[in-house]
């Protein structure tokens, strides 16, 4: 089958090896700021046209994309929102591959929600597309399992060696014209991009809910993070689950115990056990001493303010000592 590829980052690159092998590639469609180079680096190897349009619905675009006659378009984390006229142009349907159980989840980070909702398995889903993001038709779904320690990038390292077997299966499906009938509409959930501050730890929420966002976020650029009482922020990157561990009233980051495998720290629920922090650059275990404060940013923000709101006051109470110095001089 004749294919126009659209993609980005290592997903893209599993899905180019295994088309690339069964069928005729007409060429890749790069983002204009690819997420790494090793996707372009791997185009690049295998000789293919490349393209990388400014805007992908532009009308000059779409008349190249009528020059190749592709038979299909898949994309595999391409950035723009394609538009009816070029999906309207491959007879068989331009499809897109989401790492999410549509019509859940969808949007973007898909796998990092999937993770911080604790969800037991992250979802694939190849659908057909509409101009509206991760809608249209489903052709195949399949579930990656996710075990309740497992890290992000575990869980994208699983979902790459998934890929070849979803794809396969999911071109033979094409050619079955009965599963293109639109489905009943579910109104399902969409999730918008993960913001700078989103990282930082809320003592309060529970053991599991903290688990999650560690390591939903370990070996990311940002990691889960937090602030010591000393205004000190700390990057975790490892954690566990303590199911025993009593529930009882105490102070929510706090460190109420310390192990050979790192520290115990009290949650809005129970204690979570802390096993590595960033230290340089460095996975280290962390040594804290008891009663030690780990801090939410709005605290630290607050405690921030506090100092602020005090030097400020100490300056003014200054002023006013000079100022009736003079006026009594």
């Amino acid at each position: 089958m004749k294919i126009l590829f659209f993609g980005d980052g290592d997903w893209a690159t599993a899905a180019l090896q295994t088309l690339i092998a069964e069928h005729v590639l007409l060429g890749v469609v790069l983002r204009r700021h690819p997420t790494t180079q090793r996707f372009p680096d791997y185009v690049s190897q295998l000789g293919l046209p490349v393209f990388s349009p400014v805007k992908v619905n532009a009308s000059s675009f779409r008349e190249l994309v009528f020059s190749l006659q592709p038979e299909v378009c898949l994309s595999v984390s391409y950035d723009q929102i394609i538009g009816n006229k070029l999906l309207e142009l491959p007879p068989k349907g331009f499809i897109n591959l989401h790492a999410a159980p549509l019509p859940h989840y969808r949007g973007r980070a898909a796998v990092i929600w999937q993770m911080l909702n604790g969800e037991p398995a992250i979802g694939l889903t190849t659908h057909w597309m509409s101009c509206q993001v991760d809608r249209g038709p489903i052709i195949l779904q399949q579930q990656v399992p996710l075990g309740e320690n497992d890290t992000l990038q575990e869980a994208l390292e699983q979902i790459n060696h998934q890929i070849p077997g979803l794809l396969r299966e999911t071109m033979k499906r094409i050619n079955l014209p009965a599963i293109r009938e639109d489905a009943p509409v579910e109104t399902g959930s969409s999730f918008p991009r993960r913001l700078p501050n989103d990282e930082f730890i809320d003592w309060g929420e529970t053991s599991r809910n903290i688990h999650n966002l560690i390591r939903a976020l370990s070996q990311t650029d940002l990691y889960a993070a937090t602030y010591g009482s000393d205004g000190t922020e700390i990057r975790i990157s490892g954690s566990r689950l303590l199911p025993e561990y009593p529930r009882q009233i105490g102070i929510p980051g706090s460190v109420i115990a310390a192990v050979e495998e790192g520290i115990i720290v009290k949650t809005g629920d129970t204690a979570i056990l802390l096993t590595t922090v960033l230290t340089g650059g460095e996975e280290t275990i962390p040594r804290l001493p008891l009663s030690y404060r780990l801090l939410n940013r709005g605290e630290m923000r607050l405690r921030r303010l506090e100092q602020e709101v005090t030097g400020l006051s100490a300056r003014l109470a200054r002023f006013e000592r000079v100022e009736q110095e003079e006026y009594l001089g």
